[in-house]
């Protein structure tokens, strides 16, 4: 579902040559971001040359490039570094839903890493004090969001088609409390997955909330590029 510059056939074809939401109303933001160019969807292809991206949209999903309004990633603290370091570059949501209550989803996410503290981004395995200060950095950025657990996760940095990532995995049981409303209240687990590189000076996000199929097929489309996936996140 992806495929990078420096994650060439990753995934289903997200191509980076090397995330401060519009803050009005907010306060002046800590981060230009927000107003690097826009980009576009053709033929079921989003594009956005200001960071190097290019994203072939999944067989049926929703797509929404540059999304406005009410998306952001952490609701309940708008002038965290969430919103203000980001800008959201594509929404998607899978056509149907699991057992009639969830549908996976996700989001391209662009981050401003002078807006965190300046943070460096690995360049290989050996930069053990850079993969931890890159780490902490995106934990931070994501820790409100429904892309990381918030019963804990699994990083692993590999190197892959010459270029870094560093990829977050994790898992939670959703419907599972009495009184919620739910068409059924047996537990659905799902995964929750950050995958982020460098590009153009920023650092790209993807990141998912996926079922168990969803989870099954971005692991077949890595292997499928050569990349063996981390371990599973349950």
């Amino acid at each position: 579902m992806l495929e990078v510059d420096f994650l060439r056939n990753l995934l289903i074809t997200l191509t980076l040559a090397s995330f401060a939401l519009g803050a009005a109303g907010r306060g002046a933001p800590k981060s230009t971001v927000s107003q690097m160019p826009d980009g576009f969807l053709s033929n079921n292809v989003y594009t956005n040359d200001a960071f190097g991206v290019k994203y072939e949209i999944p067989g049926g999903w929703n797509a929404t490039p540059d999304p406005k309004g009410e998306v952001e990633l952490d609701y309940a603290h708008p002038n965290g570094i969430a919103n203000q370091c980001t800008k959201i570059l594509l929404s998607l949501k899978a056509p149907q839903k699991v057992e009639g209550r969830f549908a996976s989803f996700a989001s391209i996410v662009a981050i401003d890493p002078r807006c965190i503290a300046d943070a460096d981004f690995p360049q290989s395995v050996q930069d053990k004090e850079k993969i931890d200060r890159a780490t902490d950095k995106i934990i931070k950025v994501f820790k409100n969001t429904p892309y990381l657990s918030p019963y804990g996760v699994k990083i692993i940095a590999l190197p892959v088609h010459g270029q870094m990532l560093l990829w977050f995995t994790g898992a939670l049981t959703i419907n599972a409390i009495e009184g919620h409303p739910a068409p059924k209240k047996e537990p659905l687990v799902v995964h929750t997955t950050i995958m982020v590189s460098e590009s153009k000076g920023y650092w790209i996000a993807m990141a998912y909330v996926l079922d168990d199929s969803g989870e099954e097929a971005v692991k077949a489309r890595m292997a499928a590029s050569g990349i063996e996936p981390p371990p599973s996140s349950e």
